[in-house]
């Protein structure tokens, strides 16, 4: 028998919006939990390791909080098995926004929709929305109606 890897997951919580360390610029996160085994300072910089690696590095500055929990023995962040996982409940995440998608994303933010309904509709979970709303400007309460 042989032992399974231990990851923790860190949550970290940033003071703004930063861009998806899988997902690239398209998708921008104010809180991001990673799997990893080690978390290193490396001023100004704090690094998060797995398996030997660094997987994510951020500006010591950049962040407000990090939570350190037990990690589960579920697929890693952003792996394939990860994002067929997701895909079950949300058939879009993980896709490219199309004009369509933002366009209708829109629509039902300024008609006041929650957004996990907007979630539900568009097939995204609601941490792709509110990184959307966020990436267009939006706030997440939509404006009030005269």
């Amino acid at each position: 028998m042989t032992d399974a890897p231990f990851w923790a997951v860190a949550q970290i919580e940033f003071t703004h919006h930063v861009p998806d360390p899988v997902e690239g610029d398209d998708v921008l996160r104010k809180r991001l939990n990673l799997a990893m085994d080690r978390m290193t300072v490396e001023p100004p910089d704090l690094v998060f390791w797995r398996g030997g690696k660094a997987v994510y590095r951020c500006g010591i500055a950049d962040v407000a909080a990090v939570g350190i929990s037990e990690g589960t023995a579920g697929p890693v962040r952003g792996t394939p098995e990860y994002i067929e996982m997701v895909r079950e409940k949300s058939s879009q995440a993980y896709q490219r926004w199309t004009v369509d998608e933002e366009s209708r994303l829109r629509e039902l933010f300024n008609g006041g929709a929650p957004v996990a309904q907007i979630a539900s509709e568009l097939g995204r979970q609601a941490s792709a929305i509110r990184s959307r709303l966020a990436k267009l400007g939006l706030t997440e309460s939509p404006p009030a109606e005269a």
